[in-house]
């Protein structure tokens, strides 16, 4: 087995927790390597990975907007001609909802993904032709790990998860004006941003978690 496919759209904790299950992939096939269909807002995670050759990019949450559009459907046209490009291995579906077990089934490769009892959304299961069982109480990460090694046969490592994240993907860290230097526990970073309104920290409000922080510090 060379190369498989990921099918993975969104979002961003989701996706980053996919990591390790690709680098215990990459530990126990060295040969292989991966394509991952990804939404493209966050198409850059995909290329942190080492184990990743190829990004196929979707921009399904756009295209519910004007489903019937001509150039919706030209778009989707052109992402399943470059899914179907690539004869695979193996497409593991690591989301396992009615979108993404679509999606596989444009793929050429058997398909992989989360049995009816663990699988996000029931009748994706229906659309896999190799499943398995993963807990849903269980934490994503090892869900994942569980899935991969499963579908690619081999033992579920019980190893800490391994990001494996390359470093050079990313521009040289430089000091904050004024800030204290790196080792001091003092600094914290907060993100309160995110790509779903209702998960994002109103604007009145990001100012309390700081000064709760520096509080409790």
């Amino acid at each position: 087995m060379r190369r498989a496919l990921l099918i993975k759209l969104t979002s961003l904790g989701d996706l980053i927790h996919a990591l390790p299950a690709l680098s215990d992939a990459k530990s126990a096939r060295p040969e292989l390597e991966f394509d991952w269909v990804i939404d493209e807002n966050f198409q850059e995670i995909a290329t942190w990975h080492p184990a990743v050759k190829g990004v196929i990019t979707t921009n399904h949450r756009k295209w519910r907007e004007a489903l019937a559009h001509p150039s919706t459907l030209g778009s989707i046209s052109r992402l399943v001609a470059e899914i179907r490009a690539a004869e695979y291995d193996l497409v593991i579906d690591g989301q396992g909802n009615f979108k993404t077990a679509l999606l596989s089934m444009f793929t050429r490769g058997p398909r992989a993904g989360f049995d009816r009892h663990s699988v996000r959304e029931w009748i994706a299961h229906l659309a896999y032709q190799r499943r398995f069982a993963a807990s849903k109480s269980a934490h994503a990460i090892d869900r994942l790990r569980r899935l991969f090694a499963s579908a690619l046969d081999y033992p579920i490592p019980d190893s800490p998860p391994d990001f494996r994240i390359q470093k050079e993907r990313f521009p040289t860290r430089r000091p904050i004006s004024g800030s204290k230097k790196s080792g001091s526990s003092s600094r914290r970073s907060i993100c309160p941003g995110s790509t779903w309104s209702s998960s994002t920290t109103p604007a009145g409000r990001r100012s309390s978690g700081p000064k709760r922080i520096g509080r409790s510090s």
